[in-house]
């Protein structure tokens, strides 16, 4: 018993559940008047308690009144109240206009919402390289903001990780010159992140380690203005092939090849069971404290598509000790978050026994699994709920950054309901995983407003969708969005082949042969409709 609240009091003061100050009441002001400056003054913030995540509205007098037990919660309200009454859209795209209504709609009565779960999570390693890399604050600024609107309280931080690893290697007596060749170029740096490619079209120019890391405290900073936990990268083992040498004595060795890249791009994999494991986990996360700070999450992915040293279960249960125990001893709070992906990338060879093994040898509170692509495999069901570890379950729907018509909503919808009901005390929240954001944003609005009990139907949430594109209650619009979420949406093949983003053909190689016919007819009825919506145009294109 005490275990257990132990571990509720670690999560909540993770996510900073317990606090809420007049600070966030300012930070809701600032969200009110960036993203709706000329109807800001019309909206009131106000704190209220509540064990869960909740939010309310109502009207009173020319104001809308907006509260919430944490800053979040109230931007989940503002965001309820701009969804649902002023048919308002919040792009993630900071470039996107925000379409109101010269009057704000009354609100009748109290409208109150709670969460259904605790833990929000976002983003993907592959977010970084897809779509990222040459973000500036601009673009940054408002996808936190959407963050905040949708309910995101544990985004994946990871800009800025090669500033630390610099000095890191600096101290450990390599040169610049080295040091930068070990990193990939700024678009491959995600995969050099999951120990998978190293030095590809590098050297990192100084100018952009430099850059990233001041943009990566004002990132950190404006998340954790909004009560928002980031979760920050550790080390996972990787290793430049000059601290091999000139450490001969540590245990390293190369990891399988990747990617089809020549064996000079592969990654050296230093083993958990030599010392020097603990001592770069502690220097990197001390280095990064005094950079960035820390919320005690720590992201961890040492096996991402690559093969361990061994497959011997009591040799990979030894690598998921040590790699614990290297973060509790650098850090006493830390959590290790760990997606799940080699678990289904790999899945003849990490096999329930493996898996197992590895896995049950990780002290319980001390591990967050993310099931990562629940859209195709849910490996809590394969592991009996991670054997005990916490685990948030995640949609990825997006592969490669391609540009996708893309997401069973109402797989998705069953998926998540059935993980809330079934999954059991250790399954945490949700999460969105994608690879990049050349999809449809509204598949991952639905996904966070799952996470609240919002009274509000599947097919209803999509009418309501298809309102906000138009700006205007359409039965044509809302005809059409059903057809797509129900006929073309659910049609992924793989990473090239959805029906929108397959390579030009005469014959209908990649997808089933009554697709074409179907989103030819929903195209038509989408153009026989007339908005000046952002969101409409981008429908019809």
């Amino acid at each position: 018993m005490k275990r257990i609240l132990s571990l509720v009091l670690l999560v909540v003061s993770h996510l900073g559940l317990c606090f809420a100050s007049s600070d966030e009441v300012s930070v809701l002001r600032e969200l009110a008047n960036r993203i709706i400056p000329q109807h800001a003054p019309f909206f009131s913030f106000q704190l209220i308690h509540g064990k869960a995540d909740i939010f309310s509205l109502r009207s009173e007098g020319s104001k809308i009144v907006v509260c919430g037990n944490n800053a979040i919660s109230m931007a989940v309200g503002l965001n309820y109240y701009l969804k649902n009454y002023c048919l308002c859209e919040v792009s993630w795209q900071h470039f996107n206009p925000v379409s109101m209504p010269s009057n704000l709609p009354v609100v009748k009565g109290v409208i109150t919402r709670e969460a259904r779960v605790n833990c929000r999570f976002f983003l993907n390693y592959c977010t970084y390289g897809y779509t990222m890399p040459w973000w500036g604050w601009q673009e940054w600024e408002r996808l936190i903001d959407w963050m905040a609107l949708n309910g995101v309280n544990m985004p994946f931080a990871n800009t800025g990780v090669e500033a630390v690893w610099q000095r890191v290697w600096r101290r450990k007596g390599l040169s610049d010159e080295q040091i930068r060749n070990f990193f990939t170029g700024p678009a491959f740096l995600a995969w050099h992140r999951m120990t998978n490619i190293n030095g590809w079209m590098g050297p990192l120019p100084q100018a952009w380690i430099d850059g990233q890391a001041s943009l990566q405290k004002r990132i950190l900073q404006r998340e954790r203005a909004f009560g928002m936990t980031p979760v920050l990268p550790s080390f996972n083992g990787s290793v430049p092939f000059s601290f091999k040498q000139k450490y001969p004595q540590a245990d390293i060795t190369q990891v399988s090849q990747w990617g089809g890249f020549a064996d000079s791009y592969r990654t050296y994999f230093l083993s958990p069971s030599d010392p020097m494991f603990r001592e770069l986990q502690k220097e990197f996360l001390e280095e990064q404290e005094k950079m960035f700070g820390t919320n005690h999450l720590y992201a961890l992915d040492a096996f991402n598509e690559v093969s361990p040293p061994s497959w011997e279960p009591s040799v990979l249960a030894s690598m998921g000790a040590n790699i614990s125990r290297s973060l509790t001893l650098a850090d006493s709070q830390a959590v290790w978050v760990q997606m799940a992906w080699f678990l289904y990338n790999d899945k003849n060879r990490w096999t329930p026994a493996v898996t197992q093994a590895f896995l049950e040898a990780i002290p319980k509170g001390k591990l967050l699994m993310l099931d990562y692509y629940v859209d195709k495999m849910e490996v809590w069901k394969l592991t009996d709920k991670f054997y005990g570890h916490d685990y948030l379950v995640c949609s990825l729907g997006n592969f490669g950054g391609n540009t996708m018509l893309q997401g069973d909503i109402f797989e998705l919808s069953e998926k998540i309901d059935d993980a809330i009901a079934n999954g059991g005390r250790n399954m945490k929240g949700i999460g969105a995983t994608p690879e990049g954001f050349g999809v449809n944003p509204d598949y991952y609005e639905f996904l966070f407003d799952k996470a609240w009990n919002t009274g509000v139907s599947d097919n209803r949430w999509i009418e309501m969708m298809a309102d906000r594109h138009m700006g205007f209650q359409s039965k044509q619009a809302r005809k059409v969005w059903i057809t797509l979420v129900d006929s073309i949406m659910p049609s992924y093949i793989d990473e090239a082949g959805t029906v929108v983003c397959a390579q030009p053909a005469f014959t209908a190689r990649y997808m089933r042969t009554t697709y074409p016919k179907t989103l030819l007819l929903a195209w038509k009825k989408l153009l026989s409709l007339n908005s000046d919506r952002a969101e409409y145009r981008f429908d019809v294109v």
